[in-house]
């Protein structure tokens, strides 16, 4: 089997100059003695500001990797 063919690659690093992050989080549990539902949300917002990298090229205007913008949870006992 041959070796895989790919590409070549050019990594580029450079520092962004600013962000914004907000968001809300509620949970709570239920008032019943013998079953205990809790539960969460959480709804975030990011961007990153827009900037000029050092190569010339536009950066930022978007969201921030990796960052989701809703996470919840749900649970008994």
């Amino acid at each position: 089997m041959p070796p895989a063919s790919g590409g070549t690659y050019r990594f580029f690093t450079d520092n962004g100059h600013g962000a914004h992050v907000y968001g809300l989080e509620a949970r709570g549990p239920t008032p019943w003695p013998r079953l205990v539902v809790r539960g969460s949300l959480a709804l975030m917002r990011s961007e990153l500001n827009p900037f000029t990298l050092s190569n010339g090229n536009a950066g930022g205007g978007r969201d921030l990797a990796n960052a989701p913008h809703y996470g919840y949870t749900l649970g008994t006992r």
